[in-house]
């Protein structure tokens, strides 16, 4: 319930800044107005002829689906939210940090998927890993790291093993870039000393027939 609060409290804040008063009551700036048609339409699924801009309204809608939605459901919501071109930076950096700061077993990556990523310690792990892809240029690597956690957090189980190892054989031939197979790669690495030899084992036991 924490992490829904947090969501809930990041949209309530973005409304308020996105939402102006003058005498005929409360109304939502061009940017939000924009946001909520596309919820209405695109997330929610309803007619754009029964699109209600009410301030009141969208809040007890969105509240609904935080606090009463499954959390697969929440989930898509923020995907949806954070890569909307209209959402602003503050709404986007908020909802990441929500994760963060419940301590959920989720993240927020760049690109907008939420990811499982276990506990604080695999959370650490992941996202050094992450980073460290980054660092080395190795953008197959992130993206296969990035769609295991997505895969697991769905609950493709095999999806997110292959794409495990997927990002495994991507970073093993960036090391090894002479060797084409994950395999082959992963004997160069363990000659060089790069890798011990009991999980060079492993990793080749999970290597997917060619």
């Amino acid at each position: 319930m924490e992490l829904k609060r947090l969501i809930d409290y990041s949209l309530d804040s973005e409304i308020g800044r996105e939402s102006r008063n003058n005498y005929a009551g409360v109304f939502f700036r061009q940017t939000w107005e924009k946001v909520t048609r596309d919820i209405w339409v695109r997330f929610l699924k309803q007619p754009i002829e029964s699109y209600n801009d009410d301030v009141s309204k969208w809040k007890a809608t969105l509240r609904r689906v935080v606090f009463k939605a499954q959390f697969a459901k929440v989930f898509d919501l923020v995907e949806f939210l954070v890569k909307h071109p209209q959402c602003s930076d503050t709404l986007k950096s908020d909802l990441k940090q929500a994760f963060v700061d419940a301590r959920a077993a989720y993240r927020v990556m760049d690109d907008g998927q939420i990811c499982a990523i276990g506990n604080d310690q695999q959370a650490e792990a992941f996202l050094n890993a992450i980073d460290a892809a980054d660092e080395n240029q190795a953008t197959g690597a992130k993206q296969h790291l990035i769609n295991a956690g997505v895969a697991l957090r769905i609950g493709d189980w095999s999806g997110s093993v292959r794409e495990s190892i997927h990002a495994v054989e991507s970073a093993s031939v960036i090391l090894a870039p002479n060797e084409g197979t994950l395999g082959a790669a992963l004997r160069t690495i363990e000659k060089n000393g790069n890798i011990h030899g009991a999980l060079k084992n492993a990793f080749s036991q999970l290597e997917p027939p060619r």
